[in-house]
């Protein structure tokens, strides 16, 4: 087994002379993959990683990305390319080397019983549904070495984890910015970030990889309504809906929001409550009317079909119908709405009191139909451009 010329790394890529966890937690673009992937290259020839598991959300995202990505650790010049990957149980192997490498996914962490590894990468831990189910079953499997070793390279997000890492013992911790690495990067990319996001609280987290804490991140300020009851001319017009489908006492969240010529929403409406399915159609068919909206953006994770089949019951076939759902939290969604209320660009027509109040006490786990109708809403009309695509694969 034979290896190339090594890479070369900025001071913050360098592999720690000593640690038990190294992590990097940096901005979009900062170059974490590819710190990921020549680190374990450099730990294979040093001898000090034979037994490796690589650990992305899914197996076959960490073969695309971590193993076969541009990033990945085929990317390396180091890196032996004649190897053997057995798809059905995730194993690279190499002939004549005792190196092995496992891949697994980290939504499947009970997959990690029983194996035991010197090495462990995680990457993009932050976006993984059981963070700390997963960690629990890592530190398990790390006993194969006098000093085994974890790398993680990750985007923060505001997760306990990632708190608790950084105070454990024998952990490296290396922060970075998307900046750090913009001769690699498109100009385009960069001049868009700096614009849109730099000084926003979404771009200290996803461009300078700074970790908050969920109560800091998660809620609007007061500070970010602005109130105008004047109405510039609007390109666009659109009903956020989120709909409530049971009899628990939830509202239904119907917000009308449009878009100026400049760029800018404008909230002009939120006709939120507690009703029957017919009546918040009906609600809905009357925004639709008053305003001469563009469509109406619903929620069906819960309702289905079945929503769109109200709208014509109720004499509302007229109303255009744009059906969305929920994958990610709600946090997650409201994020980019976050930074465009930062920024401010985004305008109350008049003080709404119920709406403004759930923003602003916000916690996971309480109601948020209205401003989950105001996401919905916002994004239709200003994420799903330009910026949509970067937002939606984060």
């Amino acid at each position: 087994m034979t290896f190339a010329q090594r890479w070369q790394p900025r001071d913050k890529q360098r592999l720690p002379n000593d640690f038990y966890v190294w992590l990097i937690m940096a901005g979009r673009g900062f170059g974490k993959t590819k710190t990921g992937a020549e680190s374990i290259v450099s730990l294979m020839e040093q001898g000090k990683a034979k037994n490796i598991a690589l650990i992305g959300q899914t197996i076959k995202e960490a073969h695309r990305v971590m193993v076969a990505g541009v990033s990945g650790l085929l990317s390396s010049s180091n890196m032996p390319k004649a190897y053997h990957y057995r798809k059905t149980e995730g194993l690279i192997t190499w002939k004549k080397s005792d190196i092995r490498i496992q891949l697994f996914g980290g939504d499947q962490y009970e997959t990690l019983r029983g194996p035991q590894f010197d090495t462990v990468w995680i990457d993009e831990l932050a976006k993984f549904k059981y963070p700390e189910e997963l960690w629990t079953q890592v530190e398990l499997t790390l006993r194969m070495s006098a000093q085994p070793k974890c790398i993680i390279t990750t985007t923060p997000k505001p997760i306990k984890l990632l708190h608790d890492l950084q105070r454990l013992r024998g952990t490296v911790v290396t922060t970075g910015s998307t900046f750090e690495n913009k001769k690699h990067l498109s100009a385009r990319f960069i001049q868009n970030m700096e614009t849109h996001y730099a000084k926003t609280r979404l771009g200290a987290q996803e461009l300078y990889g700074e970790l908050f804490h969920e109560d800091e991140f998660s809620l609007f300020k007061q500070s970010y309504f602005q109130h105008n009851p004047k109405v510039p001319e609007l390109k666009r017009i659109v009903i956020g809906l989120d709909p409530a489908v049971t009899k628990d006492g939830c509202e239904t969240g119907i917000i009308v929001c449009g878009l100026s010529h400049a760029g800018n929403v404008y909230v002009l409406e939120d006709l939120s409550g507690n009703y029957t399915p017919c009546q918040w159609v009906q609600k809905a068919c009357y925004a639709y009317h008053k305003y001469q909206a563009d469509a109406a953006v619903v929620e069906v994770n819960q309702g289905g079909s079945l929503i769109t089949e109200l709208f014509h019951i109720h004499n509302g076939a007229e109303l255009p119908i744009k059906e969305v759902v929920a994958k990610r939290s709600k946090i997650t969604r409201a994020e980019p709405v976050i930074a465009l209320y930062e920024q401010g660009r985004v305008v109350h027509r008049k003080y709404f009191n119920a709406l403004e109040t759930q923003l602003t006490s916000y916690k996971p786990g309480r109601a948020a139909d209205r401003m989950d109708a105001l996401v919905w809403a916002i994004t239709e009309l200003v994420l799903t451009g330009e910026f949509g695509t970067w937002w939606a694969a984060r």
